[in-house]
């Protein structure tokens, strides 16, 4: 019993902190003695601090406890096409270091030599003890099995079957736990972004990069699906005659709205708009980027909108077949493309629309992430967070600094 009540008051003072004893016991129910002596154990252990009086309804004024957020750090590491990342960060998501290295190879071996490399850097620049350390959390691209903390298909990378866990576990001696990398920016929404502090149980996190995923949270918990295929939204198939996709299969979403699928679009056509504000813009960089297409969205360039307004039409689309399956409250987009959700947003809503049955009464609420950047490294610690604040051997590791892998 007691084990289930340290956890269940740890969890409401992270949730609802600062908040008074008397409204931990309003909330759980649990008797106000339990709450005292529970609260000053994790007081003396280092996990929650007083900061102070709330408002009196008459008497004294209540003792507001929240969690201590140096009591532990978190790891979090992303694995991304073309990209890793690297970020140690405290109880409240506040940053100590972050790294982020381009990958210019696809080697497993080579991967996780240059990712171990920036993470030996990271720990050797906060210089924290191990113990001080709850685990590691690891965002990863593809098709994930996180009960084995295997990568079970990364389409960049063309992995298959490859450890995750055990290499990291291995190497640096902590707990390591694996996702899929939007799965883990769902969460992070659900914690600290866009959904922090909101009724919501159900929702869709859209991530549009390189490639692109869906992370769908249901009943408050991530869907992964039988096999862990929930959420690979790029690569459903919307043009059977399209162009190859980095999976092999053609016409995948992924070809026509990705980074590179939009890339590729506004290079095809911009021989066609010689006069163009990004024709200009490109002579100069002699790179054509999503960076300069956003810039040339925002300028007005009418290619780069047409370009945009395609990525809108596409996505309504197939948000439409998960909003007719899955009937989810809100639906967060992750990335770079928000700089542009004022085009953008108007146009998936348009295609939604137009394709859902009119007399459906959908009400989905379509919103910007609040993660900012490294989106996938703060799911990663959100990631271990949540093990840990959800575990049913809390008090085992407050008590002995080892939370079960």
């Amino acid at each position: 019993m007691k084990r289930t009540n340290y956890s269940i008051i740890l969890k409401m003072i992270r949730d609802y902190g600062p908040i008074s004893r008397a409204e931990v016991a309003n909330k759980t129910g649990l008797t106000a003695a339990s709450i005292t002596n529970i609260s000053q154990e994790l007081i003396e252990k280092g996990f929650v601090v007083e900061i102070g009086s709330g408002q009196s309804s008459g008497g004294r004024p209540p003792i507001l406890l929240k969690i201590r957020s140096n009591a532990k750090y978190i790891i979090g590491l992303a694995i991304r096409p073309g990209l890793l990342d690297v970020m140690i960060s405290d109880l409240d998501l506040n940053i100590l270091v972050v790294e982020r290295e381009k990958v210019n190879h696809i080697d497993y071996e080579r991967v996780f030599q240059q990712l171990e490399s920036m993470l030996n850097k990271a720990l050797d620049e906060v210089q924290l003890k191990q113990s001080e350390y709850i685990g590691i959390g690891v965002a990863m691209h593809g098709i994930v099995d996180p009960t084995k903390g295997i990568s079970l298909f990364a389409p960049y990378y063309h992995w298959r079957n490859r450890e995750i866990k055990s290499k990291l576990q291995d190497k640096f001696n902590l707990p390591v736990f694996v996702e899929n990398d939007v799965n883990c920016m769902a969460i992070g929404e659900k914690w600290f972004g866009a959904l922090k502090g909101r009724q919501v149980n159900s929702s869709i996190t859209i991530n549009i990069e390189n490639g692109v995923g869906a992370g769908i949270i249901l009943k408050n918990t991530i869907y992964q699906g039988a096999n862990f295929i929930a959420g690979e939204l790029g690569h459903v198939v919307i043009n059977p005659e399209g162009e190859t996709c980095n999976c092999g299969k053609k016409g995948c979403l992924e070809t026509y709205i990705s980074f590179d699928g939009i890339i590729r679009y506004v290079k095809n056509n911009l021989i066609h708009q010689p006069a163009s504000i990004l024709q200009k813009k490109y002579s100069v960089s002699g790179e054509l980027t999503i960076d300069l297409i956003i810039e040339s969205v925002l300028a007005g360039d009418e290619l780069c909108l047409a370009a945009l307004k395609r990525v809108g039409k596409y996505l309504g689309i197939s948000l439409s077949h998960l909003i007719v399956t899955i009937n989810p409250m809100v639906i967060v987009l992750e990335g770079k493309l928000n700089q542009v959700k004022d085009i953008l947003f108007p146009e998936i809503k348009k295609s939604i629309n137009e394709t859902l049955l009119k007399d459906l009464n959908v009400d989905c609420e379509l919103l910007s992430s609040q993660l900012g950047e490294y989106s996938s490294a703060k799911g990663a610690i959100t990631l271990v967070l949540k093990k840990f604040f959800n575990s049913k051997n809390l008090l085992t590791f407050i008590n002995s600094g080892s939370v079960a892998v």
